[in-house]
């Protein structure tokens, strides 16, 4: 009897977990999209009057 108790008590942690992993993967992708409709540097275009930098004196 005490190894069924035992393997609920590992099939109800391992849903816990993987709750808790689902959760925190939606939490991190909202933000990765809040920021993108921000225009981060992830979604803005490379300028183009990019100056290169001075040489320097020799």
């Amino acid at each position: 009897m005490e190894f069924v108790i035992i393997a609920v008590a590992i099939v109800v942690l391992a849903l816990l977990v993987g709750a808790g992993l689902l959760v925190g993967r939606g939490r991190r992708t909202t933000r990765l999209d809040d920021d993108a409709a921000a225009g981060t540097t992830l979604t803005r275009p490379r300028p183009t009057d990019v100056v290169p930098p001075a040489a320097p004196p020799a």
